[in-house]
Order: C-alpha cells, then sequence, then structure tokens
C-alpha cells in the first residue's frame, strides 16, 4: 500500500528543497537526472522507426525563449534530427539573443515577455501551418506531427491540434480533459470531450500545438501579459477555434524547476494579473 504524502508535507519539502543549499544540490540533481533520462531515451530511440519527415513547404516551428540558450540549442538540435528543412523562427528578448545557424531569430526588447515573442514570430509565419514550442521542450521519435499535419489539411474546421508534454524527471503528464478557462460568455463551437476526425475536442491544450496560421492569428496572444498568457489565449479563443487533442504527439518537457533566475522572472506575474483582473473580473486571482 503506497503511503499518501499530505499537501502540507509537500509543501514544506519544495521549501527545504527552493532554499539555500539544498536548492544548489537539488538543482545539481535534477540536471543530472535529465540528462541522463534524456539520453536513454534518445539511446532506446535508435531501435524506433523515425518519424515521416515534415516539408518547410507546410509547416513552421515557432519557439519563444528567455535567457535559456542552452535549452533552446537543445531544441533545435531535436528539431533537426527529426525535420531538416523545416523553418524555425525564434522569438528572443534576452539580454544577448541566441545566433543559431539556419533560425530565424527575431529580436525582441530585453523582458518583452511570453504573449509578445509568440505574436512576433508568428506574425513571421509564411506557411499555412505552424508548430509552437517552449524553449525547454524536446522532440523525439515519438512526435508525430505528420499525421496531426495531414489530419489538418483534411479537415478544414480544424484550428488547433494539441500533443501532450511528458515532463521530466518524473515522467508526468496533465490531463487536459478537465482543463477550464477564465470566466467567459462564449459557448465552445463543440462540446468539450466530443470527437471531430476521431481526436476530442479540448478547452484549452498545452503550449505543443500545430495551428492554422490564419485563424489562430485572429486570437493571437496579449502583448501586455508576460505570463498566464496561456489561459487567457484559450478563453478568448474559445467560440473562435477549434481545438482537438491528438496523443500522438509527444513532447519531453525538460525543465529543471530549481533554475533560480527564470522561477524568479516567472513568479513576477502582478503586472499580467492586474491585466487579466481587469479583463475577467477579480474572481480570476
Amino acid at each position: 500500500m503506497t503511503p499518501r504524502v499530505s499537501p502540507e508535507s509537500k509543501r514544506r519539502l519544495r521549501e527545504r528543497l527552493t532554499s539555500g543549499r539544498c536548492r544548489a544540490v537539488a538543482r545539481v540533481g535534477v540536471t543530472v537526472a535529465i540528462a541522463v533520462e534524456l539520453a536513454a531515451i534518445r539511446a532506446l530511440g535508435a531501435f524506433r522507426k523515425r518519424p515521416d519527415e515534415i516539408s518547410g513547404e507546410a509547416l513552421t516551428i515557432i519557439v519563444k525563449t528567455f535567457e535559456r540558450p542552452r535549452e533552446l540549442r537543445r531544441l533545435v538540435r531535436s528539431i533537426r534530427r527529426l525535420h531538416s528543412s523545416v523553418k524555425i523562427i525564434v522569438a528572443d528578448d534576452s539580454r544577448q539573443p541566441s545566433r543559431i545557424a539556419g533560425v530565424e531569430v527575431v529580436r525582441l526588447p530585453f523582458n518583452s515577455g511570453v504573449s509578445a515573442g509568440r505574436s512576433a514570430a508568428l506574425e513571421r509565419v509564411d506557411t499555412e501551418y505552424f508548430l509552437t514550442l517552449d524553449d525547454d521542450f524536446v522532440l523525439t521519435k515519438h512526435s508525430d506531427l505528420a499525421s496531426p499535419l495531414e489530419l489538418m489539411k483534411s479537415t478544414p474546421e480544424l484550428d488547433i491540434v494539441g500533443g501532450v508534454i511528458v515532463n521530466l524527471p518524473d515522467f508526468a503528464t496533465t490531463d487536459y480533459s478537465t482543463a477550464g478557462l477564465f470566466p467567459t460568455s462564449r459557448l465552445p463551437l463543440r462540446e468539450a470531450g466530443t470527437l471531430v476526425s476521431g481526436l476530442p475536442v479540448r478547452l484549452k491544450v498545452p503550449n505543443f500545438f500545430i495551428g492554422r496560421t490564419s485563424t489562430v492569428r485572429r486570437v493571437s496572444w496579449t502583448d501586455e501579459l508576460k505570463f498566464v498568457e496561456h489561459l487567457d489565449f484559450f478563453t478568448r479563443a474559445c467560440g473562435e477555434l477549434l481545438v482537438v487533442q491528438d496523443e500522438r504527439m509527444i513532447a519531453l518537457h525538460a525543465k529543471n524547476p530549481f533554475d533560480r533566475d527564470w522561477e524568479e522572472r516567472r513568479t513576477n506575474v502582478e503586472s499580467s494579473w492586474r491585466v487579466l483582473n481587469q479583463r475577467y473580473g477579480a474572481s480570476t486571482t
């Protein structure tokens, strides 16, 4: 029988791990664990059939990055192993934006935020479809992009096909079948859970999705939001875009939760919440 750990015990443990010397030890431990897991996954992938390559004429990959050049390069390498010709556009608001051969980098003012970066990258897309990724994701041979892309081509009513994110080092995933939105009077185009071309409709999917460029641009992201942009995007997309989820699309999320610099910026969300409170009401807090 598995012992239960109370939320309070988890909170105390998290505080210990994220402060003082424990943070440094935990950061190294998680970094090593993730590196070992990625190496093992890639080694095991040698025996797996490579997914069909995506044509650069059909799909563009967009990535928002901030102060994580090592993770960004790791992501680009993982993309190139699978799709050598697809165009990659990176929106970078770091102090020193990255330069990567074969990648178009959109340089933004420092700390412009996630939303401004995604909007800027999307504006550069000249293909009918795009794939959005975070900079600490990794694609593997389990990342089937060709199948959902072909589905979108054959199903004009679809606007977004979301994938599945596997978080390292614990291999946890998020259940988006129960994901909610901010308070809204908008009604979804299809009821959540119903099937379109065999895939379940969702109100929200991860930041790993293939979108129809023309329709997603109508919604886009709110530039004032440096954080919490994901829930806002899908709240505004409700009634505008038809969203489904395809479990054949899998990406690894190789994020170190003990990266102090990134977490300190990520927790500074007051300005974003002020915008959201004005838009949706005080209940959003």
